[in-house]
C-alpha cells in the first residue's frame, strides 16, 4: 500500500510537471499568438492608410481633371460671348448709320438749299 501511494505520489509529480511544461508551452504559444495579432493590426493600418491616400489621391485627379474641363468650357463660353458682342457692336454700328443717313441727306438737302440762294441761282 506504501509501494501503491509512492507510485501514485510520482505519477501525480510527473503529471504536475508535464501540466506545468504545457502551462509555459500554452503561455508561449500566447505570447506569440499575441505578437502575431499586434503585426496584423499594424499591417492592417497601414494597408487601410495606404489605401484611404490612394482613393484620396484618385479622388483629387479625378476633380482636378474635372475643373480643367470645366474650365475648358468656360473659355470657350466665353470666346462665343466675345464674338457675339463684337457681332453686336458691328450690327449697332450699322443701324446708327441707317438712322443717321436719312438726317444726313435733309442735312445736305437744306444746304445745298441755303448755298443755292446765297449764289441766287433760282
Amino acid at each position: 500500500m506504501v509501494a501503491e501511494a509512492q507510485k501514485n505520489r510520482a505519477a501525480t509529480a510527473s503529471a504536475i510537471e508535464g501540466l506545468k511544461a504545457q502551462v509555459t508551452a500554452n503561455q508561449k504559444l500566447v505570447s506569440q499568438v499575441g505578437g502575431a495579432v499586434q503585426r496584423i493590426e499594424k499591417r492592417t493600418e497601414e494597408r487601410v492608410e495606404k489605401a484611404v491616400e490612394q482613393v484620396a489621391g484618385e479622388a483629387s485627379a479625378t476633380m482636378t481633371a474635372s475643373l480643367d474641363a470645366s474650365n475648358a468650357r468656360a473659355e470657350r463660353i466665353i470666346a462665343a460671348t466675345a464674338k457675339l458682342e463684337a457681332r453686336q457692336l458691328w450690327s449697332a454700328a450699322a443701324a446708327m448709320c441707317l438712322v443717321l443717313l436719312p438726317v444726313a441727306v435733309v442735312v445736305a438737302g437744306l444746304w445745298m438749299g441755303i448755298a443755292g440762294l446765297i449764289t441766287g441761282v433760282q
